[in-house]
């Protein structure tokens, strides 16, 4: 194999992966920033916070890891789930419109305890 085509074995894969990695991450900031917001609209425990969102596997659907504040217990833990399930299309809505996109992902909910999230 010639040496112009081992670069283009490498380093053209390389390059689109990068582009299409930048890409997600940047949609993922994006409904990060705007699931932060939505979130203040859902009736849910004070102090939880969206910590994250990530690919679930893809662009198409994203994981939304919503944090409870330290001290809340199991209860807050099954109220904030049943809260974001019934208001998802609200929520979906809220992202939809600050993102601006043509296909809005898929958003699914991750709610975990401030104890169980590692922080650092």
């Amino acid at each position: 194999m010639s040496l112009d085509g081992d670069k283009e074995q490498f380093f053209g894969a390389l390059g689109e992966r990068r582009k299409t990695n930048w890409k997600l991450q940047q949609l993922c900031r994006q409904v990060e920033r705007a699931a932060a917001l939505a979130l203040a609209e859902v009736d849910v425990p004070v102090g939880a916070a969206v910590a994250e969102v990530a690919p679930a596997p893809d662009a198409s659907r994203l994981r939304v890891i919503v944090v409870l504040a330290a001290g809340s217990g199991a209860q807050h833990l099954v109220d904030t789930r049943a809260a974001l399930e019934r208001d998802a299309a609200a929520f979906r809505s809220e992202i939809a419109r600050a993102i601006h996109r043509k296909r809005v992902p898929e958003v699914v909910f991750d709610v975990r305890l401030a104890e169980e999230v590692e922080i650092g």
